[in-house]
């Protein structure tokens, strides 16, 4: 354990400081104070750990103590997020709809292609027999 003396007081208690990044110091073992303070080894304020005067915000109150900041930041609360209201059957039904209809419209580009792309080839086939002719009929 380790010692802190609150700016605003004249005697140490008796806690735990942990510096948790540059901003931010999680204290335990005391009640809130944003006074700023000095952490020390010993009860007799002889060995200093820190000067952490500065850090007067506090970020965020924990079960077990709370976290001070030194850049005026606070803790963001999470949001719940509102409930989304259950789509009416109807609703349910009309997007399966517009799905069915978007894959039918999918599915016959699809097949459009395909027989495009089959022509092609029937016409490649057919210029390639011609140039087989010409080739082998010239010798």
């Amino acid at each position: 354990m380790a010692f802190i003396k609150f700016n605003n007081k004249t005697s140490p208690v008796e806690a735990q400081a942990k510096k948790l990044n540059p901003h931010r110091i999680e204290i335990t073992g005391c009640a809130v104070n944003k006074s700023g303070f000095l952490y020390y080894q010993d009860k007799e304020m002889q060995r200093l750990y820190g000067d952490y005067s500065d850090f007067t915000t506090l970020y965020q109150k924990l079960d077990e103590g709370y976290i001070l900041s030194d850049d005026g930041s606070v803790y963001p609360e999470p949001v719940e997020p509102e409930p989304q209201p259950e789509p009416s059957l109807r609703e349910v039904v009309e997007g399966l709809e517009e799905e069915l209809t978007n894959t039918q419209i999918a599915m016959t580009e699809n097949f459009e292609t395909g027989i495009a792309m089959q022509e092609e080839l029937t016409n490649a086939q057919v210029a390639i027999t011609e140039l087989y002719e010409l080739i082998l009929g010239g010798m």
